[in-house]
């Protein structure tokens, strides 16, 4: 069976929010740390983290295919969730406010997956 536009698009945000959850389990407490400490508002995260978290059984072999197919169906979801896409020295990151990682980290997988379904 081919898998429709949209449901491609479902699939990616929901490898995109497996991959988050394990890395948030992961670091968030201690991201959250240094960031108050230090005072800074955004935390960026880096997709290559992201990409040591990904789960080929998704669907996906390799993380960057989800961010492909997630590039493809519109960045808005992320954006409007109050993450932005951003490009530093070939590397790409999520860069979003503390108050988000903060709200991310504390929500169960399938929270997660529903924050960014379409």
């Amino acid at each position: 069976m081919v898998k429709t536009s949209k449901e491609l698009c479902e699939a990616a945000f929901r490898a995109f929010a497996q991959a988050l959850a394990s890395y948030l389990r992961r670091n968030a407490p201690r991201t959250i740390s240094i960031a108050s400490l230090t005072g800074q508002n955004r935390v960026k995260v880096a997709a290559r983290a992201l990409m040591r978290e990904h789960d080929p059984s998704t669907g996906f072999s390799l993380f960057m295919e989800v961010l492909s197919v997630i590039n493809e169906c519109g960045l808005n979801v992320l954006r409007s969730k109050g993450i932005e896409v951003k490009v530093i020295d070939d590397e790409i990151y999520f860069e979003m406010p503390l108050n988000i990682l903060r709200k991310l980290k504390d929500m169960s997988l399938d929270d997660l997956i529903n924050y960014f379904k379409q």
